[in-house]
């Protein structure tokens, strides 16, 4: 019988906890749709948060946006993004990004590029840079 109540309260806890995690999602795609996202939100779409960068006063949490479509000849479409989220839940904005960063720390986001062509994001005296440069590409902070 103690099993058995233990296998329950095992059982409500990771329903509760799914649920939570289902309930930021929801919450994350309602920040981003109301406040100007452009990317998709919907079909094969993966969020993962990453950390905090700190800029000047402000703490943004970083969440890496992950979109694909697969079309039935075969062609696949994907784009990749670095979403900013302050601490009053304003979505910031993003960079497109050609793939996943290596590490986010308080003071950059880091890229398995090399650092001459570009492999970091980091704040500026102003703030998130209107621009950064990754692995030779030019990327501009957008919503």
């Amino acid at each position: 019988m103690k099993i058995l109540r233990i296998g329950f309260v095992l059982l409500i806890c990771s329903g509760l906890s799914a649920q939570t995690e289902n309930l930021d999602l929801r919450h994350l795609k309602n920040i981003l749709q109301k406040q100007g996202f452009t990317g998709a939100l919907e079909g094969k779409v993966h969020f993962s948060r990453l950390g905090n960068l700190k800029c000047n006063s402000e703490t943004y949490e970083v969440i890496y946006h992950e979109w694909e479509q697969s079309h039935p000849a075969g062609a696949r479409h994907a784009a990749y993004r670095v979403l900013f989220i302050d601490k009053q839940n304003q979505y910031i904005g993003s960079y497109r990004v050609p793939e996943r960063p290596l590490s986010v720390t308080l003071q950059k986001i880091r890229f398995n590029f090399s650092e001459k062509q570009g492999n970091t994001i980091r704040c500026d005296s102003e703030g998130l840079p209107d621009e950064v440069i990754l692995d030779g590409e030019g990327s501009s902070l957008f919503k």
